[in-house]
C-alpha cells in the first residue's frame, strides 16, 4: 500500500460526501450507488476496512431511500455520511505511513481485522439464536455458542451463518442446511454438547469463522441437561453493571446503540407492552418495548425492531404476558441506547431451553431452497 494511493482514494471519497451533502438526498441517483461499489473496492485494497464498512451501511441507507423502503433511517443515513467524511479527514491529516509512531493510529484509523486462530477441537453447546434479515444485502442465523472446555469455559462464542437473499426468504430455512462435512445440519446441534473441528476464531471479538476450503466438522452427543451454571458470570448486580457502563470509551464513530455484554436474568415476568412508531429521530422500523420486572431489580426493557424476521420473538413474548408466566432465566444480548439499557432475548431456561426467535414447527424449504440456489441464466 502506497501512501499516494491511499491519499488519493480517501480524497475521492471526501469529495464524493461533500457533494452529497451539497446537493441532498433528493438527488441521489442509482449513479451514486455505483460510485460507492467503486469505493468500496479501492477501500479494500487499500486497507482501509473501518472505512469500507461505513461506506456498505451508507450503500445499503441510499439504496434503501431511492426504492422507498420502510427501512430508510435518515438517522443512520447521516451518521454513516459523516463517519465516512470524518475517516476521511482523518486520513488526510496525517502523515500516511504505517511506520514509527503513525503505525498505531494506522491500525487504528484503518479497523485492521484481528487475528484468527485455528479453533482447538473444542467442547460447545449453543445458548442462543437470533434471526436476521437485511433486506437486499444478507439473511441468516447467528449462533451464540458457550464453551465447556476449561481453558475458554464460560466463554461466548458467535457464529454467523449468512446467505445472499433471492427473494423472501425465511431465516429458518437455514437450519435443515448441512454446515460441515458430515453432513450436520443445525437442528443436529440443538440441545445438545458437540465438539467442534476446522474452524478459526479471532480471540478479540469472539467471533468463528470457516476456513476457505477445509469445511468445519461436528461430533455430537444425545441430549443433554441445558448448562445454565455457565451463564451465571453474565448474572450482573447492579455494582457490576455500573462497572461495566463505566468502561465504555465513547468515540465519534460509535452507533447509538451499544453492545454491552451477554446478560442472564432471572424471575423474569413481562409487565406490559407497547410501540413505538415514531420516536421523532426518522427512524420509520416501529420497535416494540416490553417492560419487565426482574430479581436483579435494575431498570430493564426489551426492546425489538418490528421486522419479519422478528415476529416469532414478538409474539412468543407477548404470550408469555398474556399468560402471565413467570421467565425463570432469559439469557441474551445487553445493549445500551442513549443512556437506556435493554436486552435482546436469545434464549430462555424454565425447565428446558427454548429458542425464543423460533417457530415450533420448522419449515421443510424445499421452494425456497430452490429460489436461493436457483443458477442466473446469463
Amino acid at each position: 500500500m502506497t501512501s499516494v494511493i491511499l491519499k488519493n482514494t480517501v480524497n475521492q471519497i471526501k469529495i464524493f460526501i461533500e457533494t452529497m451533502v451539497y446537493n441532498g438526498l433528493d438527488l441521489a441517483t442509482k449513479e451514486n450507488i455505483r460510485q460507492i461499489e467503486f469505493f468500496l473496492q479501492n477501500s479494500s485494497q487499500v486497507e482501509t476496512y473501518r472505512l469500507a464498512i461505513s461506506l456498505r451501511y451508507l450503500h445499503v441507507e441510499i439504496k434503501r431511500f431511492l426504492e422507498q423502503n420502510q427501512a430508510f433511517s435518515m438517522e443512520r443515513y447521516v451518521f454513516f455520511l459523516c463517519n465516512c467524511w470524518l475517516l476521511s479527514r482523518a486520513f488526510l491529516s496525517q502523515e500516511l505511513d504505517n511506520k514509527g509512531e503513525n503505525k498505531e493510529l494506522m491500525q487504528i484509523l484503518s479497523g485492521k481485522p484481528s487475528q484468527k486462530k485455528i479453533l482447538k477441537p473444542l467442547k460447545l453447546r449453543i445458548v442462543g439464536l437470533e434471526k436476521v434479515f437485511l433486506e437486499g444485502s444478507l439473511f441468516g442465523i447467528i449462533l451464540y455458542l458457550v464453551s465447556l472446555k476449561a481453558k475458554t469455559r464460560s466463554s461466548i462464542f458467535k457464529w454467523s451463518i449468512m446467505q445472499t437473499p433471492k427473494g423472501k426468504i425465511d431465516p429458518e430455512s437455514l437450519l435443515r442446511m448441512a454446515i460441515s462435512e458430515n453432513k450436520i445440519k443445525i437442528l443436529d446441534l440443538l440441545y445438545k454438547e458437540f465438539y467442534a473441528l476446522n474452524l478459526a476464531y479471532s480471540e478479540e471479538e469472539m467471533l468463528i469463522h470457516e476456513i476457505k476450503k477445509i469445511p468445519p466438522c461436528f461430533s455430537s452427543n444425545e441430549k443433554d441437561p441445558f448448562p445454565i451454571k455457565r451463564l451465571e458470570k453474565y448474572h450482573y448486580n447492579v455494582e457490576n453493571l455500573f462497572s461495566l457502563i463505566m468502561k465504555i470509551q465513547l468515540t465519534p464513530f460509535d452507533l447509538p446503540t451499544r453492545f454491552l455484554s451477554y446478560l442472564l436474568i432471572k424471575n423474569v415476568e413481562i409487565v406490559d407492552f407497547f410501540k413505538e412508531v415514531d420516536d421523532g429521530r426518522n427512524n420509520r422500523i416501529p420497535v416494540y418495548v416490553f417492560k419487565i420486572s426482574h430479581d436483579s431489580n435494575y431498570p430493564l426493557f426489551i426492546r425489538i425492531q418490528e421486522k419479519s424476521c422478528n415476529q416469532v420473538l414478538i409474539s412468543n413474548l407477548q404470550n408469555f404476558k398474556d399468560k402471565k408466566e413467570k421467565i425463570k432465566n432469559l439469557f441474551g444480548k445487553l445493549l445500551i441506547e442513549r443512556g437506556q439499557l435493554s436486552i435482546f432475548p436469545l434464549s430462555v431456561y424454565n425447565d428446558s431451553e427454548v429458542f425464543i426467535c423460533l417457530s415450533e414447527k420448522f419449515p421443510k424449504p424445499r421452494q425456497e431452497y430452490k429460489v436461493l440456489y436457483k443458477k442466473d441464466k446469463s
